[in-house]
């Protein structure tokens, strides 16, 4: 089977578990805008790794703009965000991200880094006034990801593990697509 592992990566961590997953495998990973429609064709298998930003994961655009040429391909989506692993936020990143699509896809997801000395200007700011605003509330009133940002306190983490890999194996390699 052919697999086209593809990938964006804003801050390395998706282009991390794509390089991982690309080893398991044994085919190259591409990052997203070096791929051709003609890598899609030829493909059997498409694997997206892309990091989760504001409920969206990076790179899901392009699958839905793709949608005509990869329709009969078993897709999967690798997520990668900063909140530790819940199959409720999971869902709930499926559900953000599926909306106008009519592919059937398989997600999967790793938790991957944070680190606001290599963000941007505009990341690092929002990250830090949104830490600001959820100081006040319980830890009852917050979803997965705002318990993430919490709990980082601004320091840089690394949770980058291969368990998720290979549970992302196991995942695909039984072609389940919950």
């Amino acid at each position: 089977m052919k697999n086209l592992i593809i990938y964006t990566s804003k801050y390395g961590a998706s282009q991390r578990y794509a390089e991982m997953i690309s080893h398991a495998l044994g085919d190259p990973a591409t990052e997203l805008k070096q791929c051709k429609k003609q890598m899609l064709e030829t493909a059997d298998r498409i694997i997206l790794v892309g990091g989760i930003y504001a409920g969206k994961i990076a790179g899901m655009k392009y699958v839905k703009k793709m949608e005509r040429h990869i329709k009969m391909k078993k897709i999967h989506v690798f997520a990668v965000g900063a909140s530790a692993y819940c199959d409720d936020y999971l869902e709930e990143i499926k559900m953000n991200n599926m909306k106008n699509c009519n592919l059937t896809i398989s997600f999967s997801y790793g938790q991957g880094t944070y680190d606001e000395e290599k963000m941007n200007f505009k990341d690092r700011a929002l990250c830090r006034s949104l830490r600001k605003a959820l100081q006040g509330k319980e830890v009852s009133e917050m979803d997965a990801s705002m318990r993430a940002l919490v709990n980082t306190q601004g320091k840089a983490h690394d949770w980058i593990d291969k368990k998720y890999v290979d549970m992302f194996l196991k995942k695909v390699n039984g072609c389940s697509n919950a």
